[in-house]
């Protein structure tokens, strides 16, 4: 028998000959693999052009007698086959004590095998080792026995991982080590008071001061062996996980209908309490509650004006602020399904009611007439940056009567209107919207040299919204305002005033 490593690595050569593989071997053996192994194409149906590359494998082969079923691989080819996007593959070619028979077993480097193998080339060099004078020991059971074609167990291997290999090895390799974070952190912190450290805990306040604050790196469990920051003073910030997620209905005393607002739930122990002491924290906007059975709690109305909400949020917050204005708010807290919280506060009610309640007739204006208007977010500073838009599309969208006052022109409308057609439109961040909006006239008076139309409730026909940058959104509700004045206007006497935004900004210059 030749020497037993060749012996092995001809008949995997064979066996990729039998698949209609072409195994190749390198011209030195610098590069850690014994085989570039070529697949065969997959059936494809197509332009010859757009015929898929030829998949390629590496493969390691190594060989054993008789019923040892292990290999020992330098930890310098263990870190080439992991670090790599291409697949890799250690095979292990069993002779029997004659030497006549082949049993081939398979490795596919992936998984507990690249973890395995990363972790020890990692405290190899933390160690100062040489990774070409350290191995690594793998063991083949008999799950990993190949009986039959070697190359279809190498591409049945390959596809359970997706179709994109590449990709997803490189993604494996990102997270791989990682599973319980990136490092130890050491800090020494200093507050005025415990209050000021749960508030950090919870996520809330502006962070926390600390000194001697070290961090080490830590990979597959092993911390390296100086931190990577070393710093004497600095300020903390903490995002807290949420333990669970939380609802909170809100009443006031009006005969208005309850709000209910979704949330998370985020709790602190602090060190060395028992767990009757733990502060929770029911966040859902624009409410922020902190709880603790033994202490007062806290309940804030906010909204901060860089921080994105829906519109939902905005209008539960206006009338909120409205319920407070009136007395004690009722609320009741659950998650889960179980009920936790039974309370009656009274609400912050904003510092400037004035702005509450613009805000409030452009919220409304929104829920009212807006199809989808549940993707919106917005900030405060958003709407700042719209409010004469929004203001004009609010006011003409209002619950009540809507009066027209002008003086009339030869050539103006005929008396006897029946209905006002029009369309308004706004934007709100990166948002857009617009409607067509039709006031049926409840009276047609003149009085002196001026004309007064007075209108009932809006009624809204067509809403249109958009994401982005819509160049001809203007064009489509134009478009389809003029459709719908087409048709009201063969059936009653319809005034039709078209962009009443721009009539406003006309009328006010």
């Amino acid at each position: 028998m030749v020497r037993l490593p060749r012996w092995a690595e001809k008949a995997f050569s064979l066996k990729c000959s039998e698949g209609d593989a072409t195994a190749t071997p390198p011209d030195e053996d610098l590069n850690g693999w014994d085989y570039l192994v070529e697949l065969p194409p997959k059936r494809f149906i197509g332009p010859a052009e757009d015929t898929p590359a030829t998949e390629i494998v590496f493969v390691q082969v190594k060989s054993t007698r008789g019923g040892k079923h292990s290999a020992q691989i330098k930890l310098s080819n263990v870190v080439k086959a992991c670090r790599s996007h291409d697949p890799w593959f250690i095979m292990l070619v069993a002779a029997d004590r004659n030497g006549r028979h082949a049993q081939f077993f398979g490795l596919h480097v992936w998984g507990d095998l690249l973890h395995d193998g990363l972790a020890a080339v990692r405290k190899a060099d933390l160690e100062g080792i040489a990774l070409n004078k350290k191995k690594l020991t793998v063991r083949f059971g008999l799950d990993d026995a190949i009986d039959g074609d070697v190359v279809d167990w190498i591409r049945r291997h390959m596809e359970a991982v997706g179709e994109d290999y590449r990709t997803m090895k490189r993604k494996l390799l990102e997270t791989a080590g990682y599973e319980h974070g990136f490092g130890t952190g050491k800090f020494t912190i200093e507050a005025p008071t415990n209050e000021h450290i749960t508030n950090a805990f919870l996520g809330l306040g502006d962070g926390v001061e600390v000194k001697q604050f070290l961090f080490t790196p830590e990979r597959f469990g092993i911390a390296s062996n100086k931190p990577l920051i070393d710093a004497q003073f600095g300020k903390l910030f903490i995002d807290p996980e949420p333990s669970g997620t939380c609802d909170i209905r809100v009443r006031g005393n009006t005969a208005d209908p309850s709000i209910t607002l979704q949330g998370n739930v985020f709790s602190f122990l602090p060190p060395g309490l028992p767990r009757e002491a733990t502060w929770l924290r029911f966040a859902a906007a624009p409410l922020d509650i902190v709880w603790n059975q033994n202490e007062p709690s806290r309940v804030n109305l906010t909204l901060k004006p860089d921080k994105a909400y829906s519109i939902d949020q905005l209008w539960a917050y206006v009338q909120i602020c409205r319920w407070s204005r009136d007395g004690q708010t009722d609320l009741q807290i659950s998650s889960e399904g179980k009920h936790l919280i039974s309370a009656h506060v009274r609400l912050n009610e904003g510092e400037n009611p004035g702005e509450t309640e613009k805000l409030a007739l452009i919220a409304d204006a929104i829920r009212r007439s807006i199809d989808g208007y549940q993707s919106i977010q917005a900030t405060l500073l958003d709407i700042q940056a719209e409010i004469l838009e929004l203001s004009y599309f609010a006011q003409v969208l209002a619950r009540g009567s809507l009066r027209l006052q002008y003086i009339p022109q030869s050539d103006d409308a005929p008396s006897g209107i029946s209905m006002l057609l029009f369309h308004t439109q706004a934007r709100l961040g990166s948002w857009g919207f617009g409607c067509i909006v039709r006031r049926d006239v409840r009276e047609d008076m003149l009085q002196d040299d001026k004309r007064i139309i007075t209108s009932s409730a809006p009624v809204i026909l067509e809403s249109l919204l958009w994401d982005g940058q819509l160049p001809d959104y203007e064009n489509q509700l134009q478009e389809r305002y003029q459709r719908i004045l087409e048709i009201e206007e063969n059936r009653s006497n319809v005034l039709g005033l078209g962009d009443i935004n721009a009539l406003i900004r006309d009328r006010l210059q």
